[in-house]
């Protein structure tokens, strides 16, 4: 068993159980997930989507696509550990050379078996409105032929 698995196990279950308790209300249409791979695609509105799209996927492996041009310092060096130990796929939206092997990475992903989280919005909304989508997920998808599992989050009104 490599490390970084044992990592993801003490670190992804306090998070599942968090998740669970505070902040999946209902989650429709889980049942019709099936056993093969996807490309889930989802709207990203807080930075607990990750946790919540991780939870509507869980036990099973998956990977997101997650930008790194826009942390520095500190933060920056925290961001990359987090995404080693998740096996985030890292995304400098700024390179060229970065998008190619992020597609690579992703398409490896999906042949693997794996499932791929992608947002196709290509980060956070500010003001909760729908943001312009981007092409990723249309790329991995063009060269995978994995089916892709559309979700959308509904923000509960109550605060946790």
């Amino acid at each position: 068993m490599k490390p970084v698995w044992i990592l993801r196990f003490f670190f992804n279950l306090p998070l599942f159980v968090f998740t669970k308790i505070f902040l999946v209300k209902e989650i429709k249409g889980k049942e019709n997930l099936g056993l093969k791979n996807f490309i889930l695609t989802s709207n990203h509105q807080s930075y607990l989507d990750v946790l919540v799209n991780g939870f509507i996927c869980f036990p099973r492996q998956f990977h997101f696509i997650g930008q790194v041009d826009s942390w520095q310092g500190l933060i920056g060096i925290l961001v990359k550990i987090f995404y080693f130990i998740e096996g985030v796929i890292p995304l400098d939206r700024k390179n060229e050379e970065s998008r190619k092997q992020t597609l690579e990475k992703a398409v490896k992903v999906l042949k693997g078996g794996g499932i791929l989280i992608i947002y196709p919005e290509g980060r956070r909304s500010r003001n909760g409105q729908l943001q312009k989508g981007r092409l990723g997920a249309a790329k991995v998808f063009l060269k995978t032929e994995v089916p892709i599992l559309p979700i959308g989050i509904k923000k509960n009104l109550k605060s946790i």
